[in-house]
């Protein structure tokens, strides 16, 4: 990347009443110290973090604060580790990609470099099939089902994608908050709570099993 690629992450742009909005395409650690500080508004990196240096990353969050104007605001996606099969094997698969990064690490990378109210957003989560269903606690292995579905639901399907959204001082709105809290919502669970249809099919099943084993005797 620092060699020879360009990084297509800076979307600059005015607040909501000029609608003019800037691609800019440049050498990422060339373009950034050469800028002012507060010009842009919106800087966005999406799976850009994972091809950085673990020696540049701290660096690039502290260039994008300065950059950033007040109430300014940093989206950054990456491969989420906490998919086991992302974290594991298909990371891997750009021979690009560095290291992947916990959420924990660059949630910390964004307060070291100023950053306010950063917040991790899962995504894609959809993407990885349909969601479990738990048992119902009455029903005979729920406990221990249950468990293997949580334990399988957090890790093997996990959302296999996460999002920094940071900002620079002043605190985001509640408005601002809420749409990402909206965001992590829909990508939390992937798990479905107990059927009663469910369990009253199994039930129905079961009784029908037991009539007609009696008809043979």
């Amino acid at each position: 990347l620092q060699q020879n690629t360009y990084a297509n992450i800076i979307n600059r742009g005015l607040w909501l009443l000029n609608v003019s909005i800037f691609f800019l395409q440049f050498h990422l650690f060339d373009f950034m110290p050469r800028q002012g500080i507060e010009q842009f508004s919106l800087i966005t990196g999406f799976h850009l973090i994972e091809h950085i240096s673990v020696e540049k990353q701290l660096w690039v969050l502290k260039e994008m604060f300065r950059l950033l104007m007040p109430g300014g605001m940093v989206i950054l996606e990456t491969p989420n580790p906490e998919n086991v099969t992302v974290g594991s094997c298909n990371f891997y698969i750009d021979p690009t990609h560095l290291r992947p990064l916990p959420q924990q690490l660059l949630h910390f990378y964004a307060l070291q470099a100023g950053f306010a109210s950063p917040v991790i957003a899962r995504l894609n989560r959809q993407t990885v099939g349909t969601p479990l269903q738990l048992m119902r606690e009455d029903e005979p292995g729920a406990a221990l089902y249950n468990q293997l579905v949580e334990l399988i639901a957090a890790r093997l399907m996990q959302a296999p994608d996460y999002a920094l959204i940071a900002f620079k001082p002043p605190s985001p709105t509640i408005e601002m908050l809420n749409a990402i809290a909206a965001i992590n919502n829909s990508n939390d669970s992937f798990v479905l709570p107990a059927s009663d249809m469910a369990f009253k099919k199994k039930k129905h099943k079961r009784s029908s099993a037991g009539k007609s084993n009696k008809r043979k005797k």
